[in-house]
């Protein structure tokens, strides 16, 4: 029967939250996941989330008659997040934003860190994830094989997003993290009572770590004028090689 994940015979709250579990890669032997696909597109994930919520408040199970994609132009921005920079050994609160450009009521991705970056845990020892303010979504998550985070956002009672919610995901940087990195968001998909929603191009926000001992990093090369080496002497002709040098009063690092 759709939607009995637990196979009691009647579909309720534990169902749903085996739904939930499921979306976020939680495997259970007590779990009949093909009951878990209520809305019959052949995966489990939040638009399944969504169609049992809507039994549960409604009694009817929603079948979601049309996708968008990302790339179809009709998508465009739906997750938004900013480059940032963090200094070496500290911790960051990356944001990411939802913008509103249909009516969706649960929305899913995954989130992958560079090497150098890793998740904070919270107190309960899981990666700390929560909304930059008040919202009454729910926001879970779990970690995945693959070592990425999947994030999940739902209403208990179908509501839509408002406005342009905001999540942040709290990381740390290694203490010997250098240059710079990417943060992969990819794997999301929206889904709402009337729309289901697969965003299928991915974003990715760029992160520089922190200079080290106030010297800043250069990495192309810089025509010289008006430069010092760290002796005091003025360098003249041709183009810095790699090393340390005043310029504007200040110590850069020429590294080719």
């Amino acid at each position: 029967m759709p939607g009995d994940v637990n196979s009691d015979r009647k579909i309720d709250s534990e169902d749903f939250n085996a739904v939930v579990d499921i979306t976020l890669g939680i495997t259970s032997d007590n779990y009949n996941e093909g009951a878990a696909d209520v809305n019959k597109d052949g995966n489990v994930n939040v638009g399944d989330c969504v169609g049992l919520t809507n039994h549960l408040l409604y009694g009817h199970f929603i079948h979601h008659q049309q996708t968008i994609t990302q790339s179809s132009g009709n998508m465009t921005a739906m997750i938004i997040t900013d480059d940032f920079t963090v200094d070496k050994g500290e911790t960051y609160d990356m944001e990411i934003s939802l913008a509103n450009l249909i009516r969706y009521t649960g929305l899913q991705m995954d989130v992958t860190l560079p090497a150098s970056l890793s998740f904070v845990k919270d107190d309960f020892g899981q990666p700390s994830v929560r909304w930059a303010s008040a919202c009454s979504h729910n926001l879970v998550c779990a970690m995945q094989s693959d070592s990425c985070l999947r994030i999940l956002g739902y209403s208990d009672e179908n509501a839509s997003f408002t406005e342009n919610e905001t999540f942040v995901v709290a990381v740390r940087a290694d203490k010997d993290a250098a240059g710079m990195a990417r943060v992969h968001i990819s794997n999301a998909a929206a889904a709402g009572t009337d729309i289901k929603v697969s965003v299928l191009d991915g974003t990715y926000a760029t992160v520089t770590f922190g200079k080290p001992s106030g010297i800043d990093n250069i990495d192309r090369e810089y025509e010289i004028k008006n430069v010092y080496n760290i002796l005091g002497q003025q360098v003249s002709g041709g183009k810095m090689v790699n090393g340390i040098y005043i310029v504007n009063k200040k110590k850069v690092v020429v590294a080719k």
